[in-house]
């Protein structure tokens, strides 16, 4: 069995902050946050709002979905995201 966890719509939500939700892009496997009055979006944390913890787990999810996404998205597997070479 998988016991990996999986990067779904039903679990995105990370954390929520006064008019700001903190979820998951399931897509590309990064944070992004929305706002729920005006429904915009950014990859950019919002004045005020707080840190959060991510579990190990989901961390692994979304670690591996950004690397597929940079995988199909390039093509190659190098381009986007490959700075990250030093982490």
């Amino acid at each position: 069995t998988n016991n990996r966890e999986t990067l779904s719509p039903a679990n995105n939500l990370l954390a929520e902050h006064g008019q700001y939700q903190a979820l998951i892009d399931t897509t590309r496997g990064r944070i992004y946050y929305h706002n729920k009055n005006t429904r915009e979006s950014t990859w950019e944390r919002p004045a005020g709002f707080p840190e959060f913890k991510v579990s190990a787990s989901k961390r692994v999810a979304m670690e591996a979905q950004f690397q597929r996404y940079v995988e199909w998205h390039d093509g190659s597997g190098v381009g986007v995201g490959a700075e990250r070479d030093g982490d």
